[in-house]
């Protein structure tokens, strides 16, 4: 699964946000 970050302007930070799944072995979180 492709991860991205997603501009959340509520919270005005960048989140993590995954694909489809989150994956605990992605060393990207």
């Amino acid at each position: 699964t492709t991860t991205y970050y997603k501009w959340n302007k509520r919270k005005g930070e960048y989140i993590l946000v995954p694909e489809m799944t989150v994956t605990m072995d992605n060393p990207n979180i």
